[in-house]
């Protein structure tokens, strides 16, 4: 078994009193430690690597000037299965210190946990684990980083950095000009705010730090304020009274009432899969242990919630949008791991050209042309 490190914070909010502040505390479980010192806390786990994995690793990620951070592209496809599995065992073991911290009534203010990040000379910041190298490891992977030079040997000695995928990745907003005067319009306006737009950006951040719990609970709020507040907006009313004096009834059938009796043409397909957020949601909120979330199919709730507020303030829906999808092409053995599935979030046009921004199973989104990929066959998770 390998040993994997990962460095954890809640933005510099979590520290040792000043009294124990030059004492260390280990506490280990299942293949799991976290040690607790000055400035917070890190992690650690034990993960099978395959022989051929150790080396296929340090030949990747090993290089001659070893101050250049360690990128995802520098994995070959092949390895990004790998990675992506101690991405998620390391989080196994950040959500369970996570939880046990928060049962502490000072820690409820604390924000949402994440793997520290290191930060390229381009700007691009990425979760990363260090690989501590057992006696062993070293003198079989030895010749493999002294190949790089001395001062590559000095620095890889007791282990090297493996990238994690940034994980869905927003992508960055292009605004066109009409875009810029729109705001500017709607400046000299009267001013709204719109709460479910703020709900889905808090959603959003916490599904890039992997809480997905949280994130389907927002998200489903989210989803549900956007609606009423369409329905009492568009709608008659009769709509009005009832969103206003009764029950509210679950985001699908908020959904289905949108769809019938307002002008927007709302999917049809979202309906079942709004079922299932719901769904979702409820076992969150109502049951009193943790529902098992599949990323992809919580990406796709997350392009229907866009493509639904999206519209609501104007914008077409995407056909595409929550779609799952495969990448195709010559090249695609190259880029992806075999048999690569993900989700179509959004189309935009960018720089003249149609460009999908698709996130896939490994949790990196990326940037496909129209032609990059097809709808797979089967649709559900």
């Amino acid at each position: 078994m390998s040993t994997l490190t990962a460095g954890t914070g809640y933005g510099g909010q979590l520290w040792l009193d000043h009294e124990i502040q030059r004492e260390s505390f280990t506490f280990a479980w299942d293949k799991h430690a976290v040690n607790f010192s000055i400035g917070g806390y890190r992690l650690e786990t034990e993960f099978e690597l395959a022989e051929n994995e150790q080396e296929q690793l340090v030949e990747a990620l090993t290089k001659e000037d070893p101050s250049l951070p360690p990128h995802w592209q520098a994995l070959p496809p092949e390895l990004h299965r790998t990675v992506e599995k101690m991405a998620d065992q390391i989080q196994e073991a950040a959500v369970a210190a996570d939880a046990c911290i928060r049962r502490l009534p000072k820690a409820l203010r604390l924000q949402p946990v994440a793997l520290r990040p290191v930060r390229t000379q381009a700007g691009q910041e990425f979760s990363v684990v260090h690989w501590r190298f057992s006696d062993e490891e070293r003198e079989k992977l030895r010749p493999l980083f002294e190949a790089k030079g001395t001062k590559a040997a000095n620095v890889y000695k007791n282990g090297i950095t493996i990238p994690m995928p940034v994980h869905f990745e927003r992508r960055q907003v292009h605004l066109t000009e009409d875009e810029v005067n729109k705001v500017g319009e709607f400046l000299t306006g009267e001013i709204e705010t719109l709460p479910f737009t703020k709900l889905y950006a808090i959603a959003l951040d916490n599904f890039v730090s992997r809480s997905y719990d949280s994130a389907v609970l927002i998200l489903a709020t989210s989803i549900e304020t956007a609606l009423k507040w369409w329905l009492i907006d568009k709608g008659d009313g009769i709509s009005e009274y009832l969103i206003t004096n009764t029950q509210s009834p679950p985001i699908d059938k908020l959904y289905s009432c949108a769809r019938r009796h307002t002008k927007v043409a709302f999917p049809k397909s979202y309906s079942a899969w709004l079922v299932n957020l719901r769904n979702a949601r409820n076992n969150i909120a109502h049951k009193p242990q943790s529902a098992i979330i599949k990323p992809l199919e919580a990406a796709r709730w997350f392009a229907v919630g866009e493509a639904i507020i999206g519209a609501m303030l104007g914008r077409e829906i995407e056909p595409m949008a929550g779609m799952k999808v495969e990448p195709i092409g010559e090249r695609v053995v190259e880029n992806f791991p075999e048999d690569s599935k993900g989700v179509v979030l959004r189309r935009e046009v960018l720089y003249g050209e149609n460009s999908f921004h698709i996130v896939l199973d490994t949790g990196e989104t990326c940037r496909f042309g129209e032609s990059a990929f097809k709808k797979c066959d089967e649709q559900e998770f």
